[in-house]
């Protein structure tokens, strides 16, 4: 029975080990390395009750300092099982050491992730040697919501999935979920949390830029441009025309946003003017506050105003 009990230990032991080797040098197991660490777990707890005779025993002799190291012993197996678990499950405070911290996530992923209410699956289509570009990124989406995720899958190991889900090269990374999925080839945030939007959100919403009155192009790329905006719209599954009133003389039933923008000559006399640059707001107010206040709205001014306009 002892001789079972010492088997028991040993096999617990090398399970958590392991476990430990998985997550530093085979992350795409991560999943196994999680099973693995509480079968060891269960295994040790398993011999340390068997031997509770034994270790009371110990301390019950004169060579009580080896009874001591014994105990220790345990304890630091146990000690350390607890830690792969505790990680495991994602409890731990994560801090990003990166000088510009490109793994840390907008407030916007942030607010959409813990948001989730059914599990969603990233499923990384990659060759192991190369699973780094995507793991760091996406273990931040599984530290912010328990609802995610993510699977490493080696396309060449295991060609079937990759065939089921249409991925046709290495680097995809498939979205899924409740039945709906959507692919990306990138590990950037944009594109990732575009394409949970897109899974999460089907249905089409659109955008329409009311054109034909002197309104920005929506398509410009210059900084005065809104093609910035096309492009952060794009990200969050709205799909975008423009619309000329005077052919149509009626508002289209799928629209979601009506976007009128006006050039400046249009709107110098508004009580209040919000001005725009790379999709972000930098100023907000009249004309001449503007004009006072605003760099940006002073360059938009000088490009499409003559000088005798401006005042």
């Amino acid at each position: 029975m002892n001789r079972m009990l010492s088997i028991l230990s040993y096999v617990g032991m090398a399970l958590v080990f392991g476990a430990l080797a998985v997550r530093l040098l085979k992350p795409e197991w991560n999943q196994y390395a999680v099973y693995a660490s509480w079968a060891g777990l269960a295994l040790v707890l398993i011999y340390t009750l068997g031997q509770w005779r034994e270790i009371v025993a110990y301390f019950r002799r004169r060579n009580t300092r080896y009874g001591a190291i014994a105990l220790v012993s345990v304890l630091t197996v146990l000690g350390i099982l607890v830690a792969v678990n505790y990680l495991s499950v994602r409890q731990n405070k994560r801090w990003d050491l990166t000088s510009n911290q490109q793994y840390s996530l907008s407030d916007q992923t942030i607010k959409l992730l813990q948001g989730l209410t059914s599990p969603v699956k990233f499923l990384v289509f990659e060759k192991p040697e190369n699973v780094g570009t995507f793991k760091p990124r996406l273990d931040e989406y599984q530290y912010q919501s328990k609802q995610v995720n993510v699977e490493y899958i080696d396309p060449d190991k295991k060609p079937i999935p990759a065939k089921e889900y249409g991925v046709e090269s290495y680097g995809t990374v498939v979205i899924e979920y409740m039945g709906r999925n959507e692919r990306v080839t990138s590990a950037t945030e944009q594109d990732l949390t575009g394409a949970l939007v897109k899974v999460l959100n089907p249905k089409e919403r659109r955008v329409y830029f009311l054109s034909g009155h002197g309104e920005k192009d929506p398509t410009d790329t210059e900084r005065a441009g809104y093609s910035a905006i096309i492009d952060a719209l794009r990200r969050d599954n709205y799909q975008w025309e423009k619309l000329i009133l005077a052919q149509t003389n009626m508002i289209p039933d799928n629209a979601t946003v009506i976007i009128v923008a006006q050039r400046v000559g249009t709107v110098m006399d508004a009580d209040r003017i919000l001005v725009l640059d790379n999709g972000r707001l930098v100023g907000s107010g009249t004309h001449h506050e503007l004009m006072d206040c605003s760099e940006v709205y002073r360059e938009i001014v000088e490009s499409q105003l003559a000088l005798e306009e401006r005042a």
